[in-house]
């Protein structure tokens, strides 16, 4: 790789956690893009969630005391029930025109969070979450895994969900969990399947100092942003991985 392609890489992933930083979800549509056009895309894929493990438990780390970790957990398996069940569908399934259906939906939904009138800021914007998840909830969480496993993306079902529901603050410390659990499942796979090698461990760690770097801008952020301008930010992230994944 030369000293050009090294900044660019860098540049990327302080991209994509700057995204991650601010919104709590969306690295992978940044990182794997446009890593890809300097990576093998294969190589962007399987460090992609090597990165997302400690920038989860970085936020994870920040929004300590406020998520009932009893309502996480309890979306958990749902979620990877999901998973499996999508994995299996690839087997039967020809994901060609169901992945233009989901980009078609998931666009949708991005102009709906640009297009709809922006909620007003309230005192409760720190509101307690329930200690059990809603039927919506688990039923968002298993559509999640299933679009994880047939498309590669989880993140569109539960962001209609929560974003929809919850303020920024609660939005982010609901969903940070649940992705770093697949991002975790994601690297114990990739490992034991031997599609990371010592090298992409090696540029992992090098590309630490701009996941950092990004992270601690977003956050910045994410603390003075309003929350209309919040709702703004996820139609962009989710219009792009509705791009993302038409253009497969």
């Amino acid at each position: 790789m030369t000293t050009v392609s090294y900044l660019i890489i860098h540049g990327i992933v302080f991209a994509a956690y700057l995204v991650k930083g601010l919104t709590g979800f969306g690295p992978a549509i940044v990182f794997i893009s446009l890593g890809a056009l300097i990576l093998p895309p294969a190589t962007a894929v399987a460090i992609s969630p090597l990165l997302d493990v400690p920038a989860g438990l970085i936020l994870l780390w920040k929004d300590k005391g406020l998520t009932s970790v009893g309502y996480w957990k309890q979306l958990i398996l749902p979620m990877l029930a999901g998973v499996v069940t999508g994995a299996l569908g690839l087997r039967f399934l020809s994901t060609d025109v169901y992945s233009i259906l989901l980009s078609v939906a998931i666009a949708l939904l991005g102009v709906w969070f640009l297009a709809k009138p922006g909620t007003p800021e309230t005192q409760n914007r720190f509101i307690s979450i329930p200690p059990i998840p809603e039927k919506g909830a688990i039923i968002a969480a298993i559509a999640a895994g299933v679009t994880g496993g047939l498309f590669g993306i989880s993140g569109p079902p539960i962001i209609w969900y929560f974003g929809r529901r919850y303020p920024k603050s609660a939005f982010r410390k609901i969903i940070v969990p649940l992705f770093l659990v697949e991002a975790a499942g994601r690297s114990i796979i990739n490992l034991s399947l031997g599609m990371i090698q010592t090298q992409d461990l090696l540029l992992t760690t090098s590309l630490f100092p701009a996941l950092l770097t990004g992270l601690f801008v977003g956050n910045l952020w994410f603390n003075i942003i309003p929350q209309h301008k919040f709702e703004r930010i996820i139609g962009i992230v989710l219009i792009a991985s509705a791009v993302r994944l038409a253009i497969g």
